[in-house]
């Protein structure tokens, strides 16, 4: 009655669940086949760290263009120096100085005054009621002509 417990020899961690299929590296231009696992898409060659950024720059690029960001604009540049650039702020139409920077794409739409969102809706008042004084005052201006 008595049953001996004997340990079974544990799985190294090389060793996988998943079995092993013959499969076609996914790779633009690649037609090798290879033996992989499941969620496994490229071969031994595209699998090194120096094909990473042609295989992921695609994924990145359509979740950048699908996001509507309010504040910040992508710029597509293929730069390797840091270079600066003039660039129009979309609140006051003023041209400002951007640093345009090796492997960065999003950058600020608007000039250091109006970064923050509460001097932008502090701009936008004061400007409406700038311009809503001066119809006034050529309303005021019209009006004792005639």
């Amino acid at each position: 009655m008595d049953q001996l417990k004997i340990p079974l020899p544990k799985r190294s961690s090389t060793e996988h669940n998943s079995p092993k299929h013959l499969k076609r590296c996914n790779f633009p231009g690649c037609e090798v086949e290879f033996i992989g696992i499941n969620r496994q898409r490229y071969c031994e060659e595209h699998q090194k760290k120096e094909y990473h950024k042609q295989l992921y720059r695609d994924k990145y690029k359509i979740q950048a263009d699908g996001v509507e960001d309010t504040s910040n604009k992508i710029i597509c540049h293929d730069y390797k120096v840091a270079t600066t650039e003039i660039h129009v702020c979309v609140c006051c139409k003023k041209e400002y100085p951007l640093l345009i920077q090796k492997n960065i794409h999003i950058y600020p739409k608007y000039c250091p005054q109006h970064r923050n969102e509460q001097k932008r809706k502090n701009y936008w008042i004061s400007s409406s009621s700038e311009s809503s004084s001066s119809l006034s005052k050529s309303n005021e201006v019209a009006f004792s002509i005639n």
